[in-house]
């Protein structure tokens, strides 16, 4: 029986854990990832459970058959699971109904409480009911003692469960079974926990049955117990959310990364709780033990502030003799951030069984489920705290100093006020020894390390790769000798802005914001030259401020810009004067919910320049939810833009972005950024998108090239009838598949840039046929060539050819022989080529451009091979690089 109520208990663990993941998944599309949007979620979901364990704590004593009914809550978990997670679609247009008549601050508290509130309530209920089954109740002499190890062990077992719940959720049902069977599959471990009490105990479908109110003796409690389990409570989510926060930057913001690291916390519980269960009732002195626990448990978090700097160098060390299986790598790097999380977790798991042996003459279950109720009420308490105001106000080194401050409270408080009995000192001597236990507790306050900036900079997580292979020492030394211009803290980033030389970067969570200027420009430049109106644009996320900075060169009546994180909206102020202008306005949202929660046909143009798309947020806003609230929320010309970064994507991911798009949007339009740059540009609308060729020309596509239709005109990749055929039939990305952002996980650290841009180029679109008002063939001489020599770079030579041969037919035999050649060189045909350069320099002797083509060739061979010519063109591209220099 026992050993089914244990298995029953690690299953409803990682029940809980799988819909934990799914709610707070679900969720963030729904409600965005905003600061108040996260608090209410947490204090809601893990408010629940406490309230759901205090509810029931008060009849619990008095359940006849607590196993029974342990698996009847189950069975209507199983049905509670699935369906508050399908029902979170419908709240969702609720929701956005409710913000456009400006009652979202009522609609969003209201809508968690129906989603949330009767699932947690009954998963709380279930804690003290299994303790009221696992714990005889017919009292015994020991029987604090067996508490203590009963309730300690069944947590560890349910948390370790929890534990093993996250790493199934975000490494394989998320991934593998999306989100609808993610949350199915917990329904079915509940289903199972249900069927495994029914075989033990009998049927779990009969009303519970309660003995009536018995009176018993009064039980010498101690506030002060309780006090400390509250402290506790509050001290663990304080100090796992902090060093959550604290890690992002180093291991990721990632589905995986989160899971690791939340997996790590609750192993760290879970061995604290366990091995306290086994030792806490052979403590002769358990008041003791519970203040020697909390002094370490400071220590211990001083001692991961030491770490923390150190771990960027470490990371790249792992990868470097690691590498792939990614798999194996990722749990290296989970136990490298365990460092940090998984010992003050375990010294705080071990209070609350030495808080039941503190409690001298307590024999009932309900008394241990009461103290875990409060802890957990407490930690709710934390983690809120923590992250809406400690983290603000102190930042992350002073929220861990204050827990540090805690437990050095909780050290005193162990020390003075445990029953006589459980502590070797009575009598004044207590105080004295208290005292002691404080002060020692503080120490670490005036030992810990300061905080380094400068680690939330190394850009490890995405990087680790190209750091290990080119240079880890050098690339750790310019970030030591990197300025540190803004640092800022909050509920949901870490936000750094240094610079290296004369470059100024934009850090967010440990990845930078300016990898992506020459998508920017082109994202915001490219809709003014499609010859339609625009008035008003929507732009979701800031960064550096790149992109909404380039719209409002443009005659635009309004730009609303939306990011959710304000340590970003002020961080970017450094690199954009924005506030300036009076058409822009910046607001602190989730650029999606914000989205969805404007009134239909709201823009004429909405601009999208997203997180990496291995984090949440990015990955949000590919999906086939997100393009649906975007066309529907553009006037009838209006038009989408969006950069897609490609260069960790799988070529059958990109095509199920490309399908997702053209099934949204009629009208696409598809650029490339440079050869191997591995980014996207789309362009969506419900009318064709055609470049005019008259304005194209003032447009940059880069923030330095000058302006150029042609090379405009090699960064058109596709039209819609080529998007459409080279998505093929891919499946659309989804907020319930998650394909893209799962398979920029599983390719975080491939180059596939190189690879992509050769099967993306097979199916390029002849760009002249994407353009209106082109004029005859004659008339763009210039832009062929330049349009060839582009195409030459960016590796798509069967577009150069084309230009070429479009010269030859215009009469320009030379330059079409020029380029000829170049394309010949480039697909290694080199004595063709070199045949055709000769022939031009025999034309045009001056020509800079073929000496410089005939110099590099012939430099590789013997100088018996070279002709006579060679050594003037050597000297006169030295005179003229000479002269450059001067």
């Amino acid at each position: 029986m026992r050993r089914a109520l244990s298995s029953c208990f690690f299953l409803s663990g990682i029940a809980a854990s799988i819909y934990a993941i799914d709610a707070l998944r679900k969720l963030s599309f729904v409600f965005g990832s905003t600061t108040l949007a996260l608090g209410l979620t947490l204090s809601i979901g893990l408010g629940g459970l406490a309230l759901g364990a205090l509810w029931a704590t008060r009849w619990i004593d008095r359940v006849q058959q607590p196993a029974r009914l342990f698996g009847t809550l189950h069975l209507a978990l199983a049905v509670l699971f699935p369906v508050s997670i399908l029902a979170m679609d419908p709240a969702a247009d609720l929701y956005n109904l409710a913000a456009r008549s400006h009652l979202e601050r009522i609609a969003q508290p209201a809508l968690l409480l129906v989603l949330l509130l009767p699932p947690v309530l009954l998963m709380g209920a279930t804690t003290p009911l299994f303790l009221a089954a696992a714990f005889a109740r017919r009292p015994r002499p020991g029987a604090p003692d067996r508490l203590a190890r009963v309730a300690g062990g069944s947590l560890a077992i349910y948390i370790a469960g929890a534990a093993l719940g996250a790493l199934l959720a975000g490494f394989v049902l998320l991934p593998y079974a999306g989100l609808v069977l993610s949350a199915l599959a917990a329904g079915l471990l509940d289903l199972a926990c249900a069927g495994l009490v029914a075989s033990a105990a009998g049927s779990v479908l009969a009303l519970p049955q309660f003995a009536p109110a018995v009176a018993e003796p009064p039980a010498k409690r101690s506030g002060a117990v309780f006090a400390i389990a509250a402290l506790s409570g509050f001290c663990a989510l304080l100090y796992g959310f902090v060093w959550m926060r604290s890690l992002e930057p180093i291991a990721g913001t990632s589905a995986w990364s989160f899971a690791s690291m939340f997996a790590t916390l609750l192993l760290g519980f879970a061995f604290g709780l366990a091995l306290s269960a086994l030792l806490a009732p052979k403590a002769h002195y358990p008041g003791l033990a519970l203040a020697l626990t909390n002094v370490l448990a400071g220590f211990l978090v001083a001692g991961g502030i030491y770490l923390l700097p150190l771990m960027p160098r470490w990371l790249v060390a792992l990868y470097g003799q690691m590498g792939q299986p990614l798999p194996l790598f990722l749990l290296a790097q989970a136990v490298l951030c365990g460092l940090a999380i998984f010992p003050p977790a375990a010294a705080l798991g071990a209070t609350l069984p030495l808080a039941i042996r503190c409690l001298e003459g307590e024999r009932r279950a309900s008394t241990a489920a009461r103290l875990y109720s409060i802890a957990t009420l407490a930690a709710v308490a934390g983690a809120l705290v923590c992250g809406v105001a400690l983290i603000p106000l102190i930042g992350l080194r002073g929220a861990l100093m204050l827990g540090i401050a805690l437990n050095a409270a909780i050290a005193a408080i162990a020390a003075v006020s445990a029953p006589a009995g459980l502590t070797p000192w009575t009598g004044p001597r207590r105080w004295v020894v208290g005292a002691a236990m404080a002060a020692i507790a503080l120490a670490p306050l005036f030992a810990a390390r300061a905080w380094a900036p400068r680690v939330f900079a190394t850009g490890v997580y995405s990087g680790a790769r190209s750091i290990s292979e080119l240079a880890p020492v050098s690339h750790f030394e310019i970030v030591q000798r990197s300025a540190v211009q803004d640092y800022r803290e909050d509920f949901g980033s870490t936000v750094v802005v240094n610079s290296v030389g004369s470059a100024r970067l934009l850090w967010v969570d440990g990845a930078t914001q300016d990898e992506t200027l020459t998508a920017q420009v082109l994202m915001a430049n490219l809709p003014g030259v499609f010859g339609r109106p625009l008035h008003d644009a929507f732009v979701g996320y800031l960064g550096s401020g790149t992109t909404a900075a380039v719209l409002a060169q443009q005659p635009l009546s309004s730009i609303r810009v939306v990011e959710p994180q304000p340590a970003v909206i002020a961080a970017a102020r450094r690199f954009r004067n924005l506030v300036s202008d009076s058409r822009v306005g910046i607001e602190t949202a989730d650029p999606r919910v914000a989205l969805a929660a404007s009134p239909v046909e709201s823009f004429d143009l909405i601009v999208c320049d997203d997180p990496p798309l291995w984090t949440p947020a990015g990955a949000k806003m590919t999906t086939r939810e997100m393009y649906s609230i975007a066309r529907t929320r553009l006037r009838k010309s209006g038009i989408f833009a969006q950069t897609v970064p490609t260069r960790r994507l799988s070529l059958a991911a990109i095509q199920s972005v490309l399908r997702t798009f053209t099934t949204a949007f009629p009208e696409v339009l598809v650029l490339a950024t440079a050869k191997d740059q591995g980014e996207l540009v789309l362009f969506g609308s419900s009318v064709p998108l055609r470049v005019n060729w008259d304005q194209s020309g003032r447009i940059r596509t880069d923030p330095t090239a000058a302006s150029g239709r042609g090379l405009l005109m090699s960064r058109m990749l596709f039209g819609t009838r080529e998007a459409r055929e080279t998505a093929g039939n891919a499946t659309e990305n989804s907020d319930g598949n998650g394909i893209v952002e799962f398979d920029s996980l599983a390719n975080l650290y491939r180059e596939l840039s190189h690879e992509n841009s050769r099967a993306l180029l097979a199916h390029a679109a002849n760009p002249w046929d994407l353009m209106d008002g082109v004029p005859a063939l004659e008339a763009r001489r210039e832009t062929l060539i330049e349009l060839a020599m582009a195409d030459i770079v960016s590796g798509d030579l069967n577009r150069a050819s084309r230009s070429a041969a479009d010269l030859r037919s215009s009469g320009n035999t030379y330059d079409a022989d020029r380029l000829t050649g170049d394309v010949l060189y480039a697909s290694d045909h080199r004595d063709e080529a070199v045949a055709l350069w000769m022939k031009c320099i025999a034309e045009r002797p001056d020509d800079l451009h073929v000496r410089q083509r005939l110099t590099a060739y012939y430099r590789l061979l013997r100088p018996e091979q070279r002709p006579k010519e060679y050594e003037g063109w050597v000297v006169s591209l030295a005179g003229i690089a000479n002269s450059g220099a001067r």
